[in-house]
């Protein structure tokens, strides 16, 4: 997108951009935690449908 020198100003001016910790030891409180974005589970679950699949027709030809 486009940044205006008032959006940066304002973004640079309230301290936001680096306030907490982001390196804090693992099973401490206040540590930011990486969560999956909802699409990449979804791209493993179609990968995971579509190997079974490929898998099931491999055996009914290999039977067939």
């Amino acid at each position: 997108g486009v940044v205006d020198v008032l959006d940066a100003s304002e973004f640079f001016g309230t301290g936001l951009y680096d306030a907490g910790n982001y390196n804090t030891p693992p099973g401490a409180a206040g540590g930011t935690v990486a969560v999956p974005e909802p699409s990449a589970c979804a791209v493993l679950v179609v990968a995971a449908v579509a190997a079974v699949v490929s898998r099931l027709r491999m055996c009914r030809r290999r039977a067939g």
